[in-house]
């Protein structure tokens, strides 16, 4: 595991909340909730109607948000297991509310009890990855 490995989650999540936006924009365009599209091939037509090309694209990003959580599941795992790895129980509560649960420096200060900064522990989380992936 990279310390971009560990970021991964982080991002997929973000995607996978952009597409949401995006589903919802196109089935508020739509003006009803999309029924889903079957995988039948339709007979060839040379120009689909406005209603169809929606339904299409709805379809489309449906497909891309489940791809996407697919891939966040697999990196949440392996940064689960990367977590498993670690002997410092300070440092495995740090990266689980950082990589897995993906909360922000001030929520992390908070759910640690209030002793530390949000700038001392991200500057500890940021210290322990330099020094564990110098090492690898």
């Amino acid at each position: 595991m990279t310390r971009k490995d560990l970021s991964k989650l982080y991002y997929l999540n973000k995607e996978i909340e952009m597409w949401h936006t995006e589903l919802e924009k196109l089935e508020a365009r739509s003006g009803y909730e999309t029924a889903p599209v079957s995988d039948t091939p339709k007979p060839f037509r040379k120009q689909s109607s406005p209603t169809e090309q929606r339904m299409l694209s709805v379809a489309r990003c449906k497909t891309k948000i489940d791809v996407l959580m697919l891939k966040a599941q697999k990196a949440q795992e392996e940064t689960l297991s990367f977590i498993e790895t670690i002997d410092d129980p300070l440092m495995r509560q740090i990266i689980m509310h950082r990589c897995v649960h993906l909360y922000g420096w001030k929520k992390i200060a908070t759910l640690m009890g209030g002793m530390s900064s949000p700038e001392s522990l991200r500057n500890s989380y940021s210290q322990y990855l330099k020094k564990m992936f110098k090492e690898h």
